[in-house]
């Protein structure tokens, strides 16, 4: 029996991995401290193991370390909503890690597409198909599509109305879409569609348009930092005070922008949210796995970024 699901709202945190100082382990201890700290500055939900996370990067056996970690009794009581990315491109991995979600009390279960073209679904048919077999292989937890560059086929990433739409009527236990675009148009069509799915949006750079369409939920990355500033954006708006919104979401949007045009997002993320744990005697997340640049390289290219970006009014204070 499908377990109930209740429609996302607030702000989502798209997590990072905790790992060693040199990478080569997965952290799970400094979790619970991180959790605390997503809690205190206003965070509703967890996304877990996604882009962010370096999901690409972990071993099947690590991302079921740090789902586990993040589902324990202790930290599932601090969020409406702990969503587990499972998605991966050898089949009994993804079950593994959904029946693993699923015994420890997610509330979601979010699916990439394969992202290797040559073998992955391409046609909305295949993914439909593709989904279905997720919804039947865990038909007890809700499921959530995670449409995002690079592995939603190019053609479909800014166009999966007709596809959500059909879905929803053929795969049984599909709830939502974490959708990473900034194709809004697209975005609210799915979203208005009379009984949709739910639509999470996961372009931090959209925020402020988005929640004046009406958009509730929003799962995205600078949340790490920003989530608290990102907050009083969203009562601007609903409190109609929309010049007030503007001028705090123009410097959220430039300091997105800043950290993105550096190439590698989730590792100036890592040393900046580990800056902010540490004020707070929380454990550091560690560097990013390779490719993407040694821990010395990572900390004088992100020391000398951060100098630069007067934004420190609007971290996370707490």
């Amino acid at each position: 029996m499908l377990s109930s699901y209740e429609r996302m709202e607030g702000l989502i945190c798209a997590t990072l991995t905790p790992f060693s100082e040199d990478a080569t382990k997965v952290n799970p201890a400094a979790i619970p401290t991180y959790a605390r700290y997503l809690t205190r500055n206003g965070i509703s939900g967890v996304f877990i193991n996604g882009t962010t996370g370096e999901f690409h990067q972990m071993t099947c056996q690590e991302r079921l370390q740090i789902q586990s970690a993040w589902l324990t009794p202790e930290i599932k009581q601090l969020f409406k909503y702990l969503i587990v990315h499972i998605g991966s491109p050898v089949w009994a991995e993804l079950e593994e890690l959904g029946r693993n979600a699923r015994s420890l009390g997610a509330t979601a279960v979010a699916v990439t597409l394969p992202s290797y073209k040559c073998l992955a679904p391409k046609t909305e048919e295949e993914i439909v198909q593709y989904l279905a077999g997720i919804s039947a292989a865990l038909p007890d937890l809700p499921l959530l599509l995670y449409n995002i560059e690079g592995s939603t086929p190019p053609h479909l990433h800014n166009n999966l109305h007709a596809l959500i739409s059909d879905a929803s009527k053929r795969v049984n236990t599909l709830r939502g879409i974490k959708y990473t675009s900034g194709q809004l148009v697209d975005a609210y069509a799915i979203y208005k569609e009379p009984g949709a799915v739910d639509v999470a949006l996961g372009c931090d750079e959209m925020v402020l348009p988005a929640r004046a369409m009406g958009f509730r939920a929003f799962i995205g990355c600078t949340y790490n930092i920003y989530s608290d500033a990102f907050n009083q954006v969203l009562a601007s708006v609903d409190g109609g005070r929309l010049g007030e919104a503007r001028v705090l979401f123009d410097r959220l949007f430039d300091g997105t922008l800043a950290m993105g045009r550096t190439g590698n997002m989730v590792a100036v993320l890592k040393h900046r949210t580990s800056s902010l744990l540490a004020q707070q005697g929380g454990s550091p997340l560690g560097p990013t796995r390779s490719p993407c640049g040694t821990p010395a390289i990572q900390h004088i290219h992100f020391t000398q970024l951060v100098a630069s970006m007067n934004d420190s009014d609007l971290l996370n204070s707490s």
